[in-house]
């Protein structure tokens, strides 16, 4: 019956079945949905939403009247771009590690033709979850699909991949248009709803059938064909029958979804490296920028860095017991005795999440190894401070020696300098001075005398 096609009358009911939406609706808080409209409401009018999520919220205003236009729903005087604007808001905010993806709106705009407001929410949260990373920022989910894309073409239609290879065709962005609005608003409606029926009850690799089915349909015209616009061109304007163009996409051009699943992992491991080394560019380039240090310096850093991470670990980042290790590794002639670690990881953990960036580590580091007097100063005082203030014992038992490490290893790294490691400088507390506690600027006045290092 789904593949045939649900009967216009039922598609609510059973898009809200076969999506899990009606489940998810029956769990949560009868009045979730309603609270995140409400909270939408509250941030666009007041301006109180920040970053990302006003960003989202800009970018939904813009994309509304582009939605589905020739619908009398979404005419700008009606009162679909009203449910549009509420459901797009509320799922940004419900997810905003996603938040808003251009094509949302699509996918949105056609569940609202047959779902009431709420529904069609919940059936996009079902929809979304279903292939999650097709809507991060990066489309990293639907960049692999269209590269398994390129694979099936060069299978299962091999005379048109060479008839593209050879004229440099790349169908990637005409791909990713179709995946990220399930062809709703691509391909004529009749075959855009099978399509989104499809996809409600069995998943992603329909999407690609699809594009296998269209493309099969006419090899013969885009043969003719040497470029991508000519080609891009005849996909947005090519009509066909639906029943036909269904039937090849199901039956003839069908994919296996352990062979799926296979070459998903694949890609995404391929994409992800690749993604890596763009970040790592931009990251390096920044490290670069603010700090001392050169790129083969930073990448050596980065692969001690990359070493460190615990196998457990969710994200690019060093938890405490890692950064203690590394740290060690690296700044060979920190004390041994050192036992603020806490305090420093602290002082490197600059966004306050408990973990470690790259970034925040290379900066951390730059202070450390390349950082001016009052730089260290403070710094040093951060370790041995409590309550802003620093007693005398520890000005010569700790802070003194740690200042005078910094100083001793300032730019050595840079300059080539050979340097003793069995340098450990000592002072002593003289009781007659008494046990006074120094804030910043007596304990810098103190150190510089001490020091006898000139500002």
């Amino acid at each position: 019956m789904v593949r045939g096609g649900i009967p216009l009358g039922f598609k609510s009911a059973l898009w809200q079945i076969l999506s899990g939406s009606i489940h998810l609706m029956s769990i949560t808080d009868k009045s979730y949905y309603q609270s995140l409209v409400d909270k939408q409401e509250i941030n666009w009018n007041t301006k109180e939403a920040k970053g990302s999520t006003m960003a989202d919220m800009k970018q939904i205003e813009k994309d509304l009247i582009r939605s589905l236009p020739k619908f009398q729903y979404f005419q700008k005087s009606n009162e679909g771009i009203g449910a549009l604007r509420n459901v797009l808001r509320a799922y940004a905010l419900h997810n905003p590690a996603i938040g808003y993806c251009q094509s949302m709106n699509i996918v949105t705009g056609s569940l609202l033709l047959f779902l009431e407001e709420e529904e069609a929410f919940y059936v996009l949260v079902s929809i979304i979850s279903k292939v999650p990373e097709y809507y991060v920022r990066e489309l990293l989910g639907s960049t692999v699909d269209t590269r398994i894309f390129n694979d099936l073409i060069a299978e299962k239609l091999p005379t048109l991949s060479e008839h593209f290879q050879k004229n440099f065709i790349d169908l990637t962005l005409v791909a990713l248009s179709w995946f990220l609005c399930l062809y709703i608003d691509r391909i004529p409606w009749e075959a855009a709803l099978r399509v989104m029926d499809c996809f409600i009850a069995e998943g992603p690799n329909i999407l690609l059938q699809m594009g296998l089915a269209i493309l099969s349909t006419h090899e013969e015209q885009l043969l003719k064909l040497d470029n991508i616009v000519s080609v891009k061109e005849l996909l947005d304007t090519a009509q066909f029958d639906c029943t036909a163009l269904c039937k090849l996409a199901f039956e003839e051009l069908q994919v296996d979804h352990e062979d799926m699943n296979a070459r998903r992992n694949y890609h995404k491991y391929r994409a992800l490296q690749e993604l890596h080394k763009r970040n790592n560019t931009n990251i390096f380039g920044s490290i670069i920028k603010k700090t001392k240090f050169n790129q083969s310096r930073v990448e050596q850093y980065y692969e001690e860095f990359k070493s460190a991470i615990s196998i457990d670990s969710t994200a690019f980042s060093l938890h405490f017991d890692d950064f203690r290790g590394v740290f060690g590794s690296m700044v060979k002639w920190w004390p041994v005795d050192f036992t603020e670690f806490e305090k420093l990881f602290d002082l490197f953990d600059q966004h306050k999440d408990e973990v470690i960036t790259f970034t925040e580590y290379m900066l951390g580091l730059d202070i450390i190894m390349h950082g001016s007097m009052i730089q260290h100063q403070q710094l040093v005082f951060g370790l041995y401070s409590e309550n802003d203030h620093l007693s005398r014992t520890l000005l010569y038992q700790k802070a003194l020696p740690l200042l005078s490490l910094l100083n001793y290893y300032r730019d050595a790294d840079l300059n080539g300098q050979e340097k003793d490691d069995a340098f450990f400088p000592l002072f002593e507390f003289k009781p007659e001075e008494g046990e006074e506690m120094l804030d910043f600027g007596a304990f810098r006045t103190t150190s510089l005398a001490i020091l006898k290092i000139e500002k």
